[in-house]
């Protein structure tokens, strides 16, 4: 499990200042790779581009809102298990709700305060699966090199499914395949 100043987060919100607000409350948690995009478009990019454990997204912004880019994000094999925390002034129940469907259950209210943005960041250590963000979920191309020959073996272990290929094991839980599932998204072929 990585440390909190091993992460890798990105900043989405389109003013400067909260974007420096935030980094610097990062830096006070000892975080030091932080990415930072003034759009949602910019962000979705940015999530594709580089290996991030979590972003922070603020709700309202021009063009692409928090909530359209974390659709975007969920809809993306390469960025669907990203932790995200939503950063906003008007959370109300049904925006929290529509970000819940989305897997997000971290927020932080602005003007927000130093425990309460710390608590948001501590979730990511104490969840359980990260939504999925510590898998490293195999390539299509290195999915197929691995199925070429047909050499491998599948089982049930406990809760899990386990794919042996001799070198190399994929292993998928049961709970993430009922839960989410994206058991093709895990496997798909395609390139």
């Amino acid at each position: 499990m990585k440390k909190l100043e091993e992460l890798t987060v990105l900043v989405v919100d389109d003013s400067v200042t909260i974007r420096k607000i935030i980094t610097t409350n990062l830096q006070k948690l000892g975080i030091t790779k932080i990415f930072q995009a003034k759009s949602g478009d910019e962000g979705y990019g940015s999530a594709k581009t580089n290996k991030i454990d979590i972003i922070l997204t603020d709700h309202n912004m021009a063009g692409m809102n928090g909530l359209g880019m974390v659709t975007r994000l969920r809809n993306d094999p390469k960025t669907e298990n990203i932790f995200i925390i939503a950063v906003s002034s008007e959370f109300d129940a049904k925006l929290k709700d529509e970000y819940g469907r989305l897997g997000v259950f971290q927020f932080i209210h602005k003007p927000f305060n130093q425990t309460e943005f710390n608590n948001a960041l501590l979730a990511y250590l104490k969840s359980e699966d990260k939504n999925g963000a510590e898998w490293e979920k195999p390539a299509p191309s290195e999915l197929k090199e691995l199925l070429k020959n047909g050499d491998f073996a599948v089982s049930c272990q406990g809760q899990n499914l386990e794919f042996d290929f001799g070198i190399q094991k994929l292993v998928i839980e049961l709970k993430d395949i009922a839960d989410k599932g994206k058991l093709y998204n895990m496997i798909e072929l395609k390139d």
